[in-house]
């Protein structure tokens, strides 16, 4: 049977701020300005060992930013609590492993992507309700790996999640050519990390896949 193609993702909206984040005029809330805060954050962490004079590796008001954007639960924690709470997630988990996920096979990155979503979920919120939140903040912490976030309100277990969309995702690939404009946020640099780690994965054609999800439901 043939896959029906997604609706495709207007390439300007990836640089649009979220009308309802900060007045919607917060560059930042964009998924650009998503990924370049939270892996900007892991890069720039890595490019100094891992120091940031004894703040968190992601700051606060990114991890605040990130859940007004998708309107995530806090389950009570604050946007301090949480950061500190990743913090301790990065260096323990992200940290040692960080050096060899450009080396992993895919079936690899399937398998640590599972667990690290179940494991970030009990580090943020001491055990495994609230997924969904994860799945989101991988999805910008990580374009190494195929996290595929969770836009299903009605299957919160990741693990039952990850390979059903996957192989949807994977019919629906052919059809996810809208094209990747780069990014306009941060310096120069940022800039380049940014289109470097997009045009290396696939992260851009699930990000299209993403959207059309929760534009429609086909997910």
């Amino acid at each position: 049977m043939t896959s029906t193609p997604p609706p495709r993702y207007t390439p300007h909206y990836w640089r649009a701020p979220r009308p309802h984040v900060l007045s919607g005029i917060d560059s930042r809330s964009s998924d650009c300005g998503l990924l370049t805060l939270f892996f900007g954050s892991l890069a720039h962490a890595s490019a100094h060992h891992w120091l940031n004079a004894g703040r968190t590796l992601v700051d606060k008001t990114y991890i605040q930013i990130l859940w007004e954007a998708h309107q995530l639960s806090h389950e009570g924690k604050i946007a301090h609590d949480l950061a500190s709470l990743l913090d301790s997630f990065i260096r323990e988990t992200i940290q040692p492993q960080w050096d060899t996920l450009d080396d992993l096979s895919l079936e690899a990155r399937h398998q640590l992507t599972i667990e690290w979503v179940n494991t970030l979920t009990k580090a943020l919120f001491s055990d495994t309700t609230n997924q969904t939140a994860a799945s989101w903040l991988l999805f910008y912490l990580l374009p190494q790996l195929p996290v595929m976030p969770i836009t299903d309100t009605l299957e919160l277990d990741y693990w039952k999640y990850h390979h059903p969309v996957w192989k949807r995702f994977a019919q629906q690939l052919p059809y996810l050519i809208t094209p990747y404009l780069g990014s306009d946020y941060g310096s120069p640099h940022q800039r380049l990390m940014i289109n470097t780690a997009v045009n290396a994965g696939d992260w851009w054609q699930r990000l299209c896949f993403t959207e059309a999800a929760l534009t429609t439901g086909i997910n």
